[in-house]
């Protein structure tokens, strides 16, 4: 088979509906053997329920097992790294929130993430939500914000780490919403969980998908949801934008390659992607977590990942934030 028709069937096989790896007369392609998905936080984050509740069925799309991979630290870096490091054939994926294009922007690594790791699909819409310990006396967002007011610098708040989603989201509240907190960055949401609960810092603005459990056994006070609009699996509650005007954030979670990964396996991967999202026991999973199962092509979430880069860049600026190594 000459080279040219060879390149053909291969790129004809990768627009087809993906059902396991793909052949060329009967010969296997991609992929034919077990594939890396790194998740670049520690387990029990937001990141880490959406591989955990995703990746049977892109499992079952591809023929293929996929072996979650927790690399923790730095704020998401590590991982990063890591996966934008690995050899470009599709056998290592990264999946990881919108703090990806949030760490693009305030830290200067050794490796450049919006140049070296490729969007393949956009998996799900996540809720962020504005959570206070119990002993906090507010129960809405005007409460909130002017108990903050009444106590400038007394109250602290948790992030996932420094220069990560969590922290650029509650410094951009907390810039429009002229408040004064103290941050207090950790590895991870799950790292984050204990003083939160405990009440040694008292606010957290991240992900609810790992906080839900807690809310409901009332260990925590849900008072709104970061996302532009309410969030439709629980609309009773309101945004953090109809107290302060022009706040928004709407966080997702995403599948991406190390750059140089072929343009037929991308393809194969962002076509498994929306035939796992379409299944109807990840919905249910997804609705179950509080999250909303939402994608496009792999083009339309490349310019989602630039759009949120460049707000991030330009919060970094305002803030004057510099950016860390």
């Amino acid at each position: 088979m000459n080279s040219k028709l060879n390149r053909r069937l291969m790129l004809a096989g990768a627009a087809l509906s993906v059902t396991g790896p793909i052949s060329v007369f009967g010969q296997v392609t991609y992929p034919n053997r077990p594939i890396r998905a790194i998740v670049p936080f520690a387990p029990s984050g937001g990141s880490d329920i959406v591989a955990r509740m995703f990746g049977p069925k892109l499992s079952e799309a591809l023929g293929q097992p996929l072996v979650i991979d927790n690399k923790g630290g730095v704020g998401g870096l590590l991982g990063m790294e890591m996966a934008a490091r690995s050899p470009a054939d599709g056998y290592t994926v990264l999946i990881m929130s919108d703090g990806f294009p949030a760490l693009a922007a305030t830290h200067k690594p050794s490796f450049d993430p919006m140049n070296s790791l490729v969007p393949v699909g956009q998996i799900a819409l996540a809720p962020f939500g504005l959570t206070v310990h119990p002993s906090l006396p507010v129960n809405n967002v005007r409460e909130f914000i002017d108990y903050a007011r009444k106590n400038p610098g007394k109250l602290s708040y948790g992030s996932s780490g420094s220069g990560g989603l969590t922290h650029l989201i509650t410094e951009d509240f907390k810039r429009k919403a002229s408040i004064d907190l103290v941050h207090i960055p950790y590895k991870s949401t799950g790292a984050a969980m204990p003083d939160l609960l405990s009440g040694a810092v008292q606010v957290y603005v991240g992900s609810v998908p790992p906080l839900i459990s807690q809310v409901q056994a009332k260990k925590l006070k849900l008072l709104a949801v970061t996302n532009e609009q309410r969030w439709p699996l629980w609309p009773d509650l309101p945004t953090i934008g109809e107290t302060v005007k022009g706040f928004s954030a709407d966080p997702w979670f995403g599948l991406f390659v190390p750059k140089g990964t072929p343009a037929e396996v991308v393809s194969v991967l962002s076509s498994a992607i929306t035939k796992a999202r379409n299944a109807e026991q990840v919905r249910k999973v997804a609705a179950d977590q509080g999250l909303l199962v939402k994608g496009g092509s792999s083009e339309e979430f490349t310019r989602i990942v630039k759009a949120d880069y460049q707000r991030w860049s330009q919060l970094v600026k305002v803030l004057n934030f510099k950016p860390e190594q």
